[in-house]
């Protein structure tokens, strides 16, 4: 029943939030800048972004009324928001420079290091080796403390910039993530664990509402607002139920966004040549002529595949 409540809290506040937060959004002329290169998405130029402000908003409500102050919930909107904060200040520059280029690689790094080593650090405060889980071996590997911060530097690193990369075209990463959030619900009983359980189900009502207004075509982008703060929730679910190895799996359309694009620069730099019409992929099925609800269509399935055979070896 908890469950239930917390999906309907989230949902119930995206909804009633989101007309005001996109009204708030175009007052203050905070609009989307399109790349010139790839997709003809020009149309788009100018829609709200940090629409993710609608499902973090969704998100912290119900999280706080359903969890409380409990540490593990406070350690999942820590999470949130610190991410969510890179993505934040992404978005401004990209609006004040009026370009599709906000941070460079950089600064990018450099945040998501220190709010990794904040992160390792909330999470292991006694710096005790980390017992990193193996998924069907059923076994663990210490982490010493220095192994266990680099681990999770690049973790966290590796997830947030990989949702971000699935955010693209309208419903995509919204869509997929939703997905993975309903594993964290099912994973969180399965594993008694009624903390992950009900901050997932604040998640997926979030999104469901959130996808209300940027299904195609969108009315809002979740911007890197969004996407980052998702991906630093996502990551720490993943720590706090021991599923970072098992999350490659889970999060299997992150990876292959992630790794198309790194093998489309790699390609282009050893090569000259390109190996996707475009990267990340979703890009290049666009370029094949896919419509964007094929596509958004197509992860979600493979991501309901994924997400299944993860909690069948978990």
């Amino acid at each position: 029943m908890d469950i239930i409540i917390s999906i309907v809290i989230a949902l119930a506040v995206g909804l009633a939030f989101g007309p005001l937060i996109i009204k708030k959004l175009k007052e203050y002329k905070l609009g989307q800048q399109i790349r010139k290169t790839g997709p003809q998405h020009q149309k788009k130029q100018g829609t709200p972004t940090m629409g993710g402000l609608i499902f973090m908003v969704g998100i912290t409500v119900s999280a706080l009324i359903m969890n409380r102050l409990a540490i593990q919930n406070l350690y999942l909107l820590l999470g949130m928001m610190l991410f969510g904060l890179i993505g934040f200040i992404d978005d401004s520059a990209k609006i004040r420079k009026q370009q599709s280029l906000g941070l460079d690689s950089k600064q990018k790094i450099a945040l998501n290091i220190v709010f990794g080593v904040v992160m390792a650090f909330v999470l292991n405060q006694n710096l005790a080796n980390y017992q990193l889980a193996i998924p069907v071996l059923g076994t663990t590997v210490a982490l010493t403390p220095v192994f266990y911060f680099l681990f999770m530097i690049i973790f966290y690193t590796a997830v947030s910039n990989s949702v971000n990369l699935a955010d693209g075209i309208d419903g995509l990463c919204g869509t997929v993530t939703l997905i993975v959030a309903v594993f964290y619900i099912f994973y969180g009983i399965k594993t008694a664990n009624p903390v992950v359980t009900l901050f997932a189900g604040a998640m997926t009502g979030a999104l469901a509402a959130y996808l209300f207004f940027n299904w195609h075509p969108a009315r809002v982008f979740m911007g890197d607002t969004g996407s980052f703060a998702l991906g630093g929730a996502l990551a720490t679910m993943a720590v706090l139920t021991k599923t970072e190895i098992l999350f490659i799996l889970i999060g299997s359309i992150y990876v292959i966004e992630a790794v198309s694009d790194i093998l489309q620069i790699s390609s282009i730099k050893l090569r000259g040549k390109r190996m996707f019409l475009m990267a990340p992929i979703h890009h290049h099925f666009e370029k094949k002529g896919w419509s964007e609800t094929k596509i958004v269509g197509s992860f979600a399935l493979v991501t309901v595949i994924s997400v299944a055979a993860a909690y069948l070896i978990s």
